[in-house]
């Protein structure tokens, strides 16, 4: 239990890599050798040694099963699945649920969601927190062996069930599937993957893409009704040109002073600007590291947790937060096309500040400028048929005000300063905004519309 609690209590509470690397090096690694003797002590069931020759089993341990960004994800990965004969006929996936009801209890209706594309969902049912971990972690792997899994992918690194199961081998080939703690690092894993670019790159990453399921994106129809009230509310409040920032997500990854530092920035010389801090968290520790920077608390709206779709809406500048960025809750708002989400990793509108002087040139040659602005072949844009119709217009109508934001943009050398006169324009400049808006959202959605799933091609290279 005592691992268990470390976690919990750290990594709620840390936002790079680096800390993570740390609780790997002075957690993981002696406790997966106290594991590993338990283990032998107790002369554990052995696993399989081979991958079946014929429908092969995948495992995927999960920490527990509630609504939030990694089961979007695992579960997005599953319906598209099932939609591949291929894998159908090769393949079947089993869920294994830690519970940790010390975190959240799990939701009847998540299990009742995720069933019908799985062969088996296994949780044991516990009502409260006081539970033997060694008893449990030995009562879901001797369940992995019996089922005779072939791949068993974990999504729960940092858990100690998780660390005893994996460090005591449970199946022929076990895959560590990262959400964001690259830094996991202990015996008996044979291959590292994940659904975006990784940081550790000390490790080999195989990265493949998954089409998030749709219901988890734009959300249903009342959340925009009651978002379109809400905001009129919010408008009646704090005056009607205002503009709200924000983000929707976990209150720790607003505990970055350098991210408090460039809001502040932004809301000073922006004074109708309210920002929005969407999720649960430690809402005192924010606000003092706001008051801190400088930022009026009375144009910061705290919502507690919420529902992500509702404020979806309502933002119209999303701040993506750094170093620790946003996940799902970014993809659900560039679903919704309701706003712009932008972050200070890349300085939109340019990819790289040396094309300044070549694209401000070239300004009059529109396909150049599109592509070196926003990083995109236009052609694949030119592939809607309402592309003429819509953002040549746009563009051609303000190519003079949409230039000069560009130019301002661009007088400036120091990244942070490009990032915040591009939020700037975005503020100051509706034609700017619109184009950006809309161009953006157009790549996001092509992107989601030709992402393959190599999550096959994968697991036959194991």
């Amino acid at each position: 239990p005592l691992h268990f609690v470390i976690y919990h209590t750290y990594g709620n509470n840390i936002q790079t890599i680096a800390e993570w690397k740390k609780f790997n090096e002075k957690v993981e690694i002696p406790t997966s050798k106290f594991y590993k003797q338990i283990g032998e002590t107790l002369n554990l069931s052995k696993p399989k040694k081979r991958i079946s020759p014929k429908k092969k089993k995948i495992g995927i341990i999960f920490d527990r099963l509630v609504l939030n960004s990694p089961f979007m994800v695992m579960f997005s990965l599953i319906k598209n699945l099932a939609l591949n004969e291929d894998f159908n006929t090769n393949y079947e996936f089993y869920i294994y649920s830690l519970n940790y009801v010390d975190k959240h209890p799990e939701e009847e209706r998540i299990i009742n969601i995720l069933s019908p594309f799985v062969k088996k969902v296994f949780t044991l049912n516990q009502q409260n927190i006081y539970y033997n971990h060694l008893q449990k972690a030995i009562t879901i792997r001797n369940e992995i062996i019996e089922d005779k899994i072939d791949y068993l992918i974990t999504m729960a690194s940092g858990y100690d069930i998780n660390n005893f199961i994996i460090t005591n081998r449970s199946a022929p080939k076990q895959i560590f599937w990262s959400h964001g703690n690259c830094a996991f690092d202990i015996p008996n894993i044979d291959k590292r993957i994940s659904h975006f670019e990784q940081e550790c790159k000390e490790f080999k990453w195989d990265i493949f893409n998954i089409p998030m399921a749709q219901e988890f994106l734009i959300g249903p129809k009342e959340s925009k009704e009651k978002a379109k009230i809400l905001k009129e509310t919010l408008l009646n409040q704090f005056g009607k040109e205002t503009i709200f920032l924000g983000t929707i997500g976990r209150l720790i990854k607003l505990e970055s002073e350098e991210y408090l530092k460039t809001v502040s920035e932004i809301m000073e010389q922006n004074p109708n600007t309210v920002y929005l801090a969407c999720g649960s968290g430690n809402q005192k520790k924010v606000e003092e590291l706001m008051k801190k920077q400088g930022i009026d608390l009375n144009r910061v709206i705290f919502t507690g947790q919420v529902d992500a779709h509702l404020f979806g809406w309502i933002i119209d500048i999303w701040l993506d937060t750094f170093p620790l960025n946003q996940g799902h809750s970014r993809e659900e708002y560039y679903s919704k096309n309701s706003g712009v989400a932008t972050n200070f990793e890349r300085v939109n509108p340019f990819e790289e500040k040396n094309e300044k002087n070549r694209i401000l040139k070239e300004f009059k040659d529109r396909e150049a400028v599109f592509e070196e602005i926003f990083g995109f072949n236009i052609n694949k844009l030119k592939e809607d048929v309402k592309f003429d119709e819509l953002i040549l217009n746009v563009y051609d109508k303000n190519h003079e005000e949409i230039k000069k934001c560009i130019e301002k943009i661009y007088a400036h050398k120091n990244r942070k300063k490009q990032w915040l006169e591009h939020i700037n324009c975005l503020i100051q400049n509706k034609k700017y905004y619109e184009m950006y808006k809309w161009i953006t959202y157009k790549i996001w959605s092509l992107s989601e519309k030709n992402k393959k799933i190599d999550f096959l091609k994968i697991l036959k290279g194991i």
